[in-house]
């Protein structure tokens, strides 16, 4: 995911910016560079991932589990800053208690273009990055001597599952970094604002519909979160997924009210 003051950012629902832009910084804050790019993970990045891995799990479960969780969301967030710099744009990564954020610094920056299409590629490197290290993670599986099967999610969805690992610490690191870049990877690309495939399609719509583009990216990220709450609901049992599915579309919903119907050009 990522923030920026754009044509999208510009009418960005408070609601959820609430929930997702970048914290205040803290005196507890762990900060580091990765190249020039610098880092800042906020102490609620850690809690709120250790309560998501605690269930049930022994303490070494879940400090594997948080390793995972923030080698992923690096790697994502750092898709999103390569294709910032692509478009001249230099930027900041923060880590949070909703994930992670990469952060334009627009007085560093010098743009190359600002159009529909650099947003759709910006949105879009987070999720590919995180793609292109499963399948580094699946290489280096075989290349160990281990094997990549075919597993089903929901019954139908294909998805790799590693074998022949003898660790079973090492078979839950390398099943968490494949579940969290893979699956969480496809939800981050489903048409709901402010996920990245929300703002695929917000950038995809204004520009094909400018004058009604921005109140259909609204309604087809309410229609799609009431969608996946039932679904995640009823299929996995998942409550905490299935309210935070709820969650943004109440709060697109609440932003298409704000709207008034929502049509006209950009304000």
């Amino acid at each position: 995911m990522f923030e920026r003051q754009s044509r999208i950012g510009s009418w960005t629902p408070q609601g959820i910016l609430l929930f997702f832009a970048e914290p205040p910084p803290t005196q507890y804050d762990l900060r580091f560079m990765v190249g020039s790019v610098p880092v800042r993970v906020h102490p609620m990045f850690w809690l709120v991932t250790v309560l998501l891995g605690a269930t049930g799990q022994t303490p070494i479960n879940v400090l594997i589990w948080v390793i995972a969780v923030f080698v992923s969301i690096l790697v994502h967030e750092f898709g999103h800053v390569f294709a910032f710099r692509y478009y001249g744009i230099h930027s900041h990564v923060v880590l949070q208690a909703m994930g992670g954020l990469a952060v334009p610094d627009m007085m560093l920056s010098t743009r190359r273009r600002q159009d529909w299409i650099s947003e759709v590629v910006i949105a879009f490197a987070g999720p590919a990055a995180g793609f292109l290290f499963a399948a580094l993670v699946c290489v280096a599986v075989i290349a160990a001597g281990g094997q990549i099967r075919e597993a089903r999610v929901f019954g139908w969805m294909p998805f790799p599952y590693a074998d022949g690992i003898h660790s079973p610490e090492l078979f839950q690191l390398v099943m968490d970094l494949l579940q969290i870049n893979i699956f969480w990877g496809l939800i981050n690309l489903l048409p709901i604002f402010p996920l990245d495939g929300g703002r695929i399609s917000a950038a995809v719509l204004s520009a094909t519909n400018p004058q009604d583009g921005r109140r259909q990216a609204f309604v087809l990220s309410v229609v799609v979160a009431i969608g996946m709450a039932i679904l995640v609901y009823a299929k996995l049992q998942d409550t905490y997924m299935a309210i935070f599915f709820a969650f943004m579309a109440y709060t697109n919903y609440q932003f298409l009210q704000a709207m008034g119907g929502g049509r006209g050009g950009y304000r």
